[in-house]
């Protein structure tokens, strides 16, 4: 089995410093791609700063377990990102332009590991993280040691996240066309999105794992099994 130093040193050969947890951090987010990890600590940080708070050390998007296997190791709060199988593919296909087998192996992957790590985690799903973001502060308040601040706002502190994701992608001038690739909804994404939502319910047709995946770690933080209540 790896040590901590292992892991990371592992990690840090493929993920900015910034991302992978260190025993001083004081969250790790992750989840698979395209479930809201952007929106999410855009999130936090906008109501730090709003608030006037300091913002927490997080490690996030490395979109793999081995992250919150150092949170864990470390004795950090772990918050876990889901979203419904057939979304997730789908936007994560449009996002890196990649086969839907590969879509639907790493998807495989990371519900898999995550289903075999043996430490307490918060789960969120999609629709809580950008439906209601207040009950995501609310259900990680129960395991920070500083409390985050509550949004006042929600629509405008929304507004002003996804201005900064935009303008963060349009820096970073990711392939020839942004609104494909910024981490927020486009109209020009969710047409291709309607293109080929029925190939990726083919895919799921054909190799239900993803689902079946899903659904058991919804299934194990509902019964208390491995999430936080």
């Amino acid at each position: 089995m790896q040590t901590l130093d292992e892991i990371r040193a592992d990690l840090l050969q493929v993920h900015e410093q910034k991302l992978v947890c260190g025993p001083d951090y004081d969250l790790a987010i992750e989840g698979y791609p395209r479930s809201a990890n952007t929106y999410c600590v855009g999130m936090i940080n906008v109501l730090c700063e709003v608030a006037g708070q300091k913002r927490p050390a997080i490690g996030h998007h490395t979109h793999s377990v081995l992250n919150l296997r150092l949170a864990a190791g470390y004795g950090i709060p772990m918050l876990v990102l889901i979203r419904d199988p057939a979304d997730a593919i789908l936007s994560y296909k449009i996002w890196e332009n990649v086969p839907t087998e590969v879509c639907l192996q790493r998807h495989i992957a990371f519900h898999t590991e995550l289903l075999d790590l043996k430490a307490p985690y918060l789960l969120a799903r999609f629709d809580e993280v950008v439906g209601d973001f207040n009950t995501v502060v609310t259900r990680l308040n129960t395991v920070l040691k500083t409390p985050l601040p509550r949004s006042r706002d929600l629509a405008a502190d929304t507004a002003e996240v996804q201005a900064r994701i935009k303008a963060r992608s349009e820096a970073k001038r990711h392939g020839t066309d942004i609104n494909l690739r910024v981490a927020s909804p486009t109209p020009e994404r969710e047409k291709l999105k309607a293109a080929l939502r029925s190939e990726i319910t083919r895919a799921l047709a054909d190799n239900p794992e993803p689902v079946r995946l899903y659904r058991e770690v919804l299934a194990r933080a509902a019964a208390g099994v491995a999430a936080v209540p």
